[in-house]
């Protein structure tokens, strides 16, 4: 079974919210690698899902649903020599100004995640094919968080709230 620890803090204005994945009730204090989900800073080489699918030991976990107006880009592999890479499913519109990145993360122990935030966010629970997920609206995006059997997904884009749910529901 697994449990999720999430601890939200406010400092100085400054917000950070940890999310900690464990198999075990007492959730593991190492800190995983860093995720940048909107992979923003950086060009990706992208993969198409023929060739993303021959590079990974798991099933891709495609959405079945994907908001109007956003078309498939591409899967980038994050280590492509790992047995446990994660992977970044890339949707963006036609002008490219919208972007919107599902991250599946596959998980054999504790996981972390964290977000150091400068202004409002808005973070709450919910459900998602029976799972907790955290929903957490920033100023310019939407990004969701949670785990499936042994994966960890996280979308996030400039979407509203209702699109990322159904897409979320659409993956499992």
């Amino acid at each position: 079974m697994w449990f999720i620890e999430k601890i939200r803090t406010t400092i100085d204005g400054i917000t950070s919210i940890n999310i900690t994945t464990s198999t075990n009730e007492q959730t593991s204090t190492e800190e995983g690698t860093p995720i940048n989900p909107l992979g923003v800073t950086t060009e990706k080489d992208l993969l198409s899902m023929d060739e993303a699918s021959q590079m990974v030991k798991y099933p891709i976990n495609m959405p079945s649903y994907v908001p109007l107006g956003f078309m498939f880009d591409g899967i980038y592999i994050d280590d492509p020599q790992s047995i446990s890479t994660s992977i970044e499913i890339h949707f963006s519109t036609a002008d490219v100004n919208d972007k919107l990145i599902v991250t599946q993360i596959p998980t054999t122990g504790a996981t972390s995640f964290s977000h150091n935030v400068r202004g409002s966010i808005e973070e709450k629970t919910i459900a998602v094919n029976g799972s907790d997920a955290t929903l957490i609206v920033f100023e310019d995006r939407v990004q969701m968080i949670w785990q499936y059997k042994t994966f960890v997904f996280i979308i996030s884009g400039n979407i509203n709230e209702e699109e990322i749910i159904k897409m979320a529901e659409s993956i499992i």
